[in-house]
């Protein structure tokens, strides 16, 4: 098969030329950055009788973060040079959102004052949503 980004769209099966290639857009920390002035080292002291927790967790999250986003890099490479794309490890890649949507159920609270007036109940609430969501073009 030729590579996809030169693919003859006549040759494509009728799903892929509607809605285009299959893709997949990983979870990624793109969307929540580190601000530019973080500190990416800091050395703390502490004591026997006091440690800052605040500074411990901030610096926590800052490696958790860090390794998060050398994770996603390496990652997001891998799948994108699967399907025959490129991309560098250090371009921004920010996934496009191509569709969100807003679904929700209802029901009916039964009357009541209290539970002695009730007795025991249980509520359910049942829909059914059709969710679509047409594939980016690749």
């Amino acid at each position: 098969m030729p590579d996809r980004t030169e693919a003859n769209p006549n040759e494509l099966n009728q799903d892929d030329a509607r809605y285009g290639f299959r893709c997949c857009h990983l979870k990624n920390i793109w969307t929540a950055p580190l601000p530019p002035e973080t500190e990416l080292s800091r050395q703390m002291t502490t004591s026997t009788t006091s440690i800052d927790i605040m500074g411990l967790q901030a610096a926590y999250a800052n490696l958790h973060t860090d390794q998060e986003r050398d994770y996603f890099m390496q990652r997001y490479h891998d799948v994108i040079s699967s399907f025959g794309g490129k991309t560098s490890y250090d371009a921004d890649n920010r996934p496009l959102l191509v569709m969100r949507s807003n679904l929700w159920a209802s029901g009916y609270d039964v009357d009541g004052t209290d539970q002695t007036s009730l007795g025991q109940f249980s509520g359910r609430v049942q829909q059914t949503y059709k969710h679509s969501v047409p594939r980016f073009f690749v």
